[in-house]
């Protein structure tokens, strides 16, 4: 759920830029250091900044380096070989080219809303979930209390 939460808010932050990404990463810090951090990265391939699109292969990433035996502590995720959208968003023969398309006016609506009326102005429905913690980070700033 939290690693979703940090896909969408990054994913929203590229189409705000109009970039796209090729390559992500992911490390998860476990609870009281028993175990070496899980960390391991992929290469997309579709250059892209679809939420769905990224959200599968983050989930992949997921399935593939995390140790299900022990407690999650911290969980970071990233995006590399970042370029301007404009140039360089490609897709494959597989993809629903309209579908991505009804998705990035979505995103850029996204955007608009949360520049207009702050970042917990509009949420998804996951964010509303108990484990959730988008609202509670939307209000900090480095990590620490916005007061």
């Amino acid at each position: 759920m939290v690693m979703k939460e940090m896909v969408d808010q990054n994913v929203l932050t590229l189409t705000e830029k109009h970039l796209v990404t090729k390559q992500i990463s992911l490390m998860i810090s476990y609870s009281k250091d028993c175990i070496k951090p899980s960390c391991g990265s992929c290469k997309i391939t579709n250059c892209t900044n679809s939420y769905s699109i990224l959200l599968e292969e983050f989930k992949r990433l997921y399935i593939r380096i995390v140790n299900p035996n022990y407690p999650i502590r911290q969980i970071a995720i990233g995006f590399q070989d970042v370029k301007d959208e404009y140039y360089y968003e490609n897709y494959d023969l597989f993809t629903d080219v309209g579908k991505v398309e009804r998705e990035k006016k979505l995103q850029e609506t996204l955007v608009q809303i949360k520049h207009r009326y702050g970042k917990n102005a509009i949420l998804k429905g996951m964010n509303a979930l108990d484990f959730a913690t988008a609202k509670k980070r939307n209000t900090l700033i480095g990590g620490h209390n916005a007061y």
